[in-house]
């Protein structure tokens, strides 16, 4: 599992600090992910909204890798 799906996870299952300490711990790293470049303004969008949802959907399920 990657850290983008162990984020994702704290996010489904409501452990929304966690996940957000997760998070921020490697949001860095996002920018380095060629999948992910694209998702990084609507993942962060998501979190502003506290939409953890659906900013777990786009972690969980779009950006591949680490």
């Amino acid at each position: 599992m990657t850290i983008w799906q162990q984020i994702a996870v704290c996010f489904y299952q409501n452990e929304i600090a966690g996940g957000m300490d997760l998070f921020m711990a490697n949001a860095a790293k996002l920018g380095a992910n060629k999948s992910a470049a694209p998702l990084i303004n609507p993942i962060f969008d998501a979190i502003e909204r506290a939409d953890y949802t659906y900013a777990a959907d786009l972690l969980y399920h779009e950006i591949q890798g680490e």
